[in-house]
């Protein structure tokens, strides 16, 4: 974030709302909690119960603490998704997109034991297979499929994405309370659960 902000002379907010948000047209896209922004029609974050006007401070901005609308960032996931279909991109090509969603082939993870258990009991993953792109964790299917999910969390919110490429879906759980990501993750399977019977999604992440 720094970085950025030194060479281009702007705050990271700006340039993601320049080079990200506005061209995505993510209108509802911001930086810190909801309340904050709009304490009268946002809701507030909860942590063990109690309501928190403010999240995360700013300086965490760079990796993440974004406020932002279903309904925008499902838009932020379709735009992912469409690099996988005939559609003229914005921003970033198909191929690059593509590139972002692959873990690098020479990736190594080296973890303490203390690391390991952190993964395991606060975020649910286990090291030793789990694959992270740049942005994205990833799962190899037994069919072969990419399937792309990522959790977020801050001091009072908590949220979860997963999506497949290949049929172009993607559910999106978010909440406005701190809670065992395992929640989302299985709150995530029973939708799959009913809708799978409904239409083709992907059975399991």
């Amino acid at each position: 974030g720094v970085m950025l902000e030194t060479v281009a002379n702007k705050s990271f907010e700006n340039l993601m709302k320049e080079k990200l948000f506005n061209p995505l047209a993510l209108n509802t896209a911001s930086y810190g909690s909801p309340a904050t922004i709009d304490s009268i029609s946002q809701p507030y974050g909860h942590f063990a119960n109690s309501p928190i006007k403010k999240d995360f401070p700013d300086y965490i901005s760079p990796m993440g603490n974004v406020a932002i609308s279903i309904g925008d960032w499902s838009n932020f996931v379709l735009f992912h998704l469409n690099a996988y279909q005939d559609i003229n991109q914005i921003i970033l090509d198909s191929f690059t997109l593509q590139k972002l969603h692959t873990p690098p082939n020479s990736a190594t993870w080296e973890n303490s034991d203390l690391e390991v258990w952190i993964a395991k009991t606060i975020y649910g993953l286990d090291l030793k297979t789990f694959s992270y792109a740049f942005g994205w964790a990833t799962k190899m299917e037994s069919d072969g499929n990419y399937l792309l999910f990522h959790n977020g969390q801050g001091s009072s919110f908590s949220a979860r994405v997963e999506a497949d490429p290949e049929s172009k879906s993607a559910i999106l759980i978010v909440t406005n309370a701190k809670v065992d990501l395992d929640r989302l993750r299985d709150a995530a399977k029973t939708i799959r659960r009913y809708y799978t019977a409904k239409t083709n999604l992907p059975d399991h992440f």
